[in-house]
């Protein structure tokens, strides 16, 4: 037999979550949360990143334009029972709690959270 090396595993398989959302009448539908592929990835940071107020030299100062940034994410990560991506506009309408733990869910399942984590550390 040969010696078993310690090498770094990666799956290729992307990662998702069932959810339930409940309406105003209380009807529960479950959808599924999945990890975006890296083309939909890069398309949404070069989105993100015109909505930023930069410096001259180049540094961002903050974010120009909040208008359905928690929208433009979830629409292309969360899926409805038949598999269609939820769009935009129907996730807009939906209250701003659930549009906000929405979009901590889909940043956490595509390793969003850990960029912030390390921009927090890199300011202690």
């Amino acid at each position: 037999m040969s010696e078993e090396k310690n090498l770094l595993r990666i799956r290729l398989v992307r990662k998702e979550e069932q959810i339930i959302l409940e309406d105003e009448n209380g009807q529960e539908k479950e959808y599924t949360i999945k990890e975006m592929v890296g083309t939909e990835f890069g398309k949404w940071r070069t989105a993100m990143a015109t909505r930023l107020k930069v410096s001259p030299d180049g540094k961002p100062l903050g974010v120009r334009d909040f208008k359905g940034m928690e929208a433009s994410l979830i629409s292309k990560c969360l899926y409805d029972e038949t598999g269609q991506p939820v769009p935009e506009r129907v996730i807009e309408a939906w209250p701003t709690a659930a549009q906000q733990e929405l979009f901590r869910k889909c940043q956490e399942i595509n390793g969003m959270d850990k960029d912030e984590e390390d921009d927090k550390k890199g300011k202690d």
